[in-house]
């Protein structure tokens, strides 16, 4: 019997070698080089093809994004990493411009860059988990330190099923090279810990299901360094930011986003409609903050900038026809966030109940379901421009749009008076309206006919 066993044993030992050298080899031998090249090229082709569309169908005309890839090797059996990689982001200036001023921005008496930021990504992974293969489901373990933390997570590949998660721990603000961009140069610190999860319905992430945790801790904003158009500004404390959601049919529902800090609030809320691919997810956020009276009175440069409390000259930086159009009468500074997430828009939403391209309005519901503010609309017979101070006078070009024609339909009495001394035929030409008011009237009256009207009876 054992003699049996052991010649059993000999022969599978031979096919069981076999499999092992040729995965060996196999994995010694995969040209990884290669592979990491392809890369690179199927990565330049693909944004380049991204930006030319948006080209020819008028959106974002900004650069596309640059991919460095230093090294790529194997990870383990069924998966691959990577060191050095280097994602090369050029900022976007039109988002950069609708930001209150910050464009305008240095650090340490520099001007800051504000062509290009950088994702630097020291190590990371991908792994295809061999378990769930058994039942034909593809899982990818994934993982990268970035930011000076840690992102993990799993997601499905292809047509297999699973739900999406991803966890942040401990990410640093402070290296967020694309926020910093944004904001124009102004540092910013605190800690990133939280977890997204998303569970596709009907194989579906249009459709999914989950939830979205999020927490800024310690959050600063300046340095006491950084100039803020030509002001160096303390640094402002906003404390911890939560941020919370949940989906449900592809609808991504932010139901908070607040922070009271000890320099600033914060406020907001909003959705995102999930697509297929990510980047075309449509977002419509609403995001308000403002500074508190004890910032605002630190010294003489916060009271120069942003104004002193109860103080009778206006803030410097309400100078800004963008930042003017953001103001809203209880101090905040809204700002409507909407679009494609790899194109977002930024339109100031101050008192004057619009929202950049698309005006609501006053008591309208907006998508988020929130009343729209009735702000400064122009009252019937009122001035161009006499409730809305000095914007209407702002000139063009410098980032306001011109929205006084199209704000409010034409009324009856806001139609220019006739010219002196014109026919009586001639006045109503600019109004069509006015003769059809005054037809019903003649026939009331037929006695007093007036003499030139009919002078061949006469």
């Amino acid at each position: 019997m054992k003699a049996r066993l052991w010649r059993i044993a000999k022969l599978g030992a031979y096919p069981l070698f076999y499999l092992l050298a040729l995965v060996g080899c196999f994995y010694l031998s995969f040209p990884f080089d290669a592979l990491r090249s392809r890369l690179l090229v199927e990565f330049d082709r693909t944004q380049r093809s991204s930006a030319g569309r948006a080209t020819l169908s008028g959106g974002s005309t900004k650069s596309p994004m640059q991919l460095e890839l230093k090294e790529l090797d194997g990870y383990w059996l069924s998966g691959v990493e990577a060191r050095g990689v280097r994602l090369i982001i050029p900022t976007d200036k039109r988002a950069a411009a609708a930001m209150p001023g910050l464009a305008k921005a240095t650090a340490s008496g520099e001007e800051a860059s504000a062509e290009q930021s950088v994702v630097a990504v020291e190590h990371a992974y991908a792994r295809v988990r061999l378990l769930p293969l058994l039942i034909g489901r593809m899982r990818v373990n994934f993982g990268a330190d970035v930011f000076g933390g840690e992102v993990s997570g799993t997601l499905p590949y292809g047509g297999s099923s699973g739900d999406v998660e991803v966890e942040l721990s401990k990410l640093q603000l402070g290296e967020v090279q694309p926020l910093r961009s944004l904001l124009g140069g102004l540092p910013v610190l605190g800690t990133v810990n939280g977890e997204i999860q998303l569970a596709p319905v009907d194989g579906r992430f249009a459709k999914a299901e989950g939830k979205l945790e999020l927490k800024l801790g310690n959050v600063v904003v300046g340095d006491g360094k950084a100039l803020l158009q030509g002001v160096a500004l303390p640094a402002a404390q906003i404390g911890d930011i939560v941020i919370t959601g949940t989906a449900k049919d592809g609808l991504f529902k932010i139901a908070e986003i607040s922070a009271v800090g000890r320099d600033l609030e914060l406020q907001g809320e909003g959705k995102i409609r999930i697509r297929e691919p990510w980047l075309r997810s449509q977002a419509d956020i609403y995001l308000k903050f403002r500074f508190t009276d004890a910032y605002r009175d630190h010294d003489d440069a916060t009271r120069g900038l942003l104004g002193a409390p109860g103080g009778k000259f206006p803030a410097a930086i309400d100078y800004n026809a963008t930042v003017k159009r953001a103001k809203q009468e209880d101090g905040f500074y809204a700002w409507h966030i909407h679009g494609a997430l790899s194109d977002l828009a930024f339109d100031p939403m101050g008192g004057q109940a619009k929202a950049g391209r698309t005006r609501l309005p006053t008591g309208a519901q907006t998508p988020a379901g929130r009343t729209t503010p009735p702000g400064r609309v122009r009252r019937s017979g009122a001035p161009a421009g006499g409730d809305r101070g000095e914007e209407a006078n702002a000139p063009a070009g410098d980032g306001v749009r011109q929205m006084d024609t199209p704000r409010l339909a034409p009324a009856p009495d806001l139609a220019p008076p006739a010219a002196p001394g014109a026919p009586p035929e001639a006045a109503p030409a600019p109004e069509p309206a006015a003769p059809d008011d005054s037809q019903p009237r003649p026939p009331e009256e037929p006695s007093p006919t007036p003499p030139g009207d009919t002078p061949a009876e006469g």
